[in-house]
């Protein structure tokens, strides 16, 4: 994966969701986007996944939520769903604060039409840094969003703790 103008996409899953995570990337490509990683949990997936048919830019981890600072305790299930959707959190955080990238997360189920950059970039969303979509009811607790858009955030600043500070809670 590579970022072009200060840009990365970032998205996840797990074996059972390569078919919708791969229709995201082919969407992507198709719209004219390459620079997008796909995080898996696994490396042999991952390892699948770089070949043809699928040529997809990945890397796996093995972060758990669970065993992240201030947490404590480990997951119950190494599949867990919270898993795969913590992890957006924690790597678009380090994006952010290690590579000063503006960083979008989308969820493996999106499909992109065209381009999206072109209204982040324009008023009124132009103003704001991070934009986020909820993908259930507000009053639940867990973080799972559809997409989430990080724009010259800076390394340490507001948007990098939001997202820190979710995880941690």
């Amino acid at each position: 994966a590579r970022s072009y103008n200060g840009e990365l996409i970032l998205t996840y899953g797990n074996e059972a969701g390569t078919a919708w995570f791969a229709n995201l990337a082919f969407s992507l490509r198709a719209a004219g986007i390459e620079h997008f990683l796909v995080i898996v949990m696994d490396d042999r997936h991952c390892a699948e996944l770089m070949k043809p048919p699928w040529r997809i830019s990945c890397a796996w981890s093995s972060w758990d939520f669970g065993r992240a600072p201030h947490s404590g305790t480990g997951c119950k299930n190494k599949f867990e769903l919270r898993r795969l959707w913590y992890s957006r959190h924690h790597y678009m955080a380090r994006v952010i604060g290690e590579l000063g990238l503006n960083v979008a997360v989308l969820d493996g189920d999106i499909s992109v039409q065209r381009d999206f950059y072109p209204a982040f970039k324009s008023p009124p969303l132009a103003g704001h840094n991070l934009i986020y979509t909820l993908d259930h009811a507000p009053t639940c607790g867990d973080l799972n969003v559809g997409f989430a858009y990080c724009q010259n955030c800076r390394p340490k600043g507001r948007a990098q703790w939001v997202l820190e500070e979710g995880l941690r809670r």
